[in-house]
């Protein structure tokens, strides 16, 4: 396991009277965990104050490559001729350098050493600079193992970085399936150092990964059914909401309808305000959808065709036909003993009845048996008529809401 810290390299301030780049940073007192650093790279604070095994810097072939050397290896010693290279070259470089024309310029002064690594990108003023700047920024593929801890410094350079790399970083984890850990996202506030006794605060911005990781977990309960993540997040945040989640989850995905309304019904239950503001949001949000699908006070059968709806609109189509047909049986079995619904007995008697009960829902329940053979047994009678099984679903489910009332 490795600490990477992720930086971005501008080039440096401007002087106020020359109106050149001085080509580094003030030297500034930073503040993190009650403890001060003087230093003129805040990503030499977090590397000293978090013990960072590897530092990747992001910056354009203009960015101060050299004061980088010159603060970490140093001007002198053995490679000393390295810094006095990119002392000269690094700022002839300008907006309109080509990035894979001249990387090699800077790269090979860095070579003889593992801790630094540069990243070097274009200024992004066009689509096909942005373009290529996410190829460059996605090598980070390559340098970050399962395991390692990311650190994501966001104080410096362009503003539009710190939007690239937590998309770049939220594609390793949710595309790439990178397992590491964003451990902590960092901004050094030297906005405010005026009105802080001259000393710039190193802000912590996890909040907005949690945040990531919510909405994530909210979208895949909404649109897949599937809560189990968003029930790990809340675990350590309220147990008893996690516990429901997960339970509700489970019986979604089984399509246990009774356990599925037992469970809801629990969760309707449930007092949202115990909730900090951002998680309340987010939850209630995701089960917003399932209120304006599901009514419990509906009878089985009704209840059953609304979760027949709901997993349609999932795009969940051989479930929704599953539930549609026993939402059928259902009805029918209703209307011969209706406390006894679900007695395997009275369900039979209710297949036998059904066009005696409704002829053309027993019509429909034909036609939706057929499929629902194929689905649950694996069956290859409708390979030619798949297309046709799934454009009649929808017209399926409209005529049973019709015929069901």
């Amino acid at each position: 396991m490795a600490k990477i810290l992720i930086s971005f390299l501008g080039t440096g301030s401007v002087d106020r009277e020359s109106k050149k780049e001085r080509r580094e940073y003030n030297t500034v007192k930073y503040e993190i965990d009650d403890k001060i650093y003087e230093e003129s790279f805040v990503t030499k604070v977090l590397d000293i104050h978090y013990n960072i095994d590897k530092i990747l810097y992001i910056g354009t072939l203009r960015s101060m490559w050299e004061e980088v050397y010159r603060t970490y290896i140093g001007e002198d010693g053995e490679f000393a001729d390295n810094y006095l290279e990119l002392h000269d070259i690094v700022p002839q470089f300008n907006k309109d350098s080509k990035v894979l024309e001249n990387e090699y310029k800077i790269l090979k002064h860095f070579e003889h050493q593992k801790k630094l690594i540069p990243i070097l990108i274009q200024y992004g003023l066009n689509k096909e600079e942005l373009d290529f700047n996410i190829q460059q920024v996605l090598k980070i593929e390559e340098l970050i193992n399962d395991g390692d801890e990311v650190y994501l410094d966001i104080t410096h350079s362009f503003r539009s970085l710190p939007l690239l790399i937590m998309n770049v970083l939220n594609y390793l984890k949710d595309v790439s399936k990178k397992n590491f850990e964003i451990k902590e996202i960092s901004y050094g506030m030297l906005d405010i150092m005026r009105e802080n006794n001259d000393i710039a605060p190193i802000v912590q911005l996890d909040v907005i990964s949690e945040l990531h990781e919510n909405i994530k977990a909210a979208n895949t309960f909404t649109e897949k059914a599937d809560g189990f993540e968003l029930a790990k997040l809340l675990e350590t945040k309220n147990k008893d909401l996690s516990k429901l989640i997960k339970n509700f989850s489970t019986a979604l995905s089984l399509n246990y309808s009774h356990e599925i309304k037992k469970q809801y019904e629990r969760i309707l239950k449930f007092d949202f305000s115990k909730l900090d503001a951002t998680e309340r949001l987010i939850a209630e949000k995701a089960f917003e959808d399932f209120k304006n699908s599901f009514d419990t006070s509906k009878k089985n059968s009704l209840f059953q065709l609304d979760l027949a709806k709901w997993y349609y609109s999932k795009r969940m189509f051989g479930v929704s036909y599953l539930t549609l047909t026993e939402s059928i049986i259902t009805y029918a079995a209703e209307k011969i003993d209706f406390d006894r619904s679900f007695d395997e007995k009275v369900r039979h008697q209710a297949k036998v009845d059904l066009y005696k009960i409704d002829r053309e829902l027993g019509k429909l329940y034909t036609s939706v048996n057929k499929i629902r053979r194929n689905v649950a047994h694996m069956l290859d009678k409708r390979h030619d008529t798949y297309l046709n099984d799934f454009n009649d679903l929808e017209k399926r489910l409209s005529k049973a809401t019709r015929l069901m009332k």
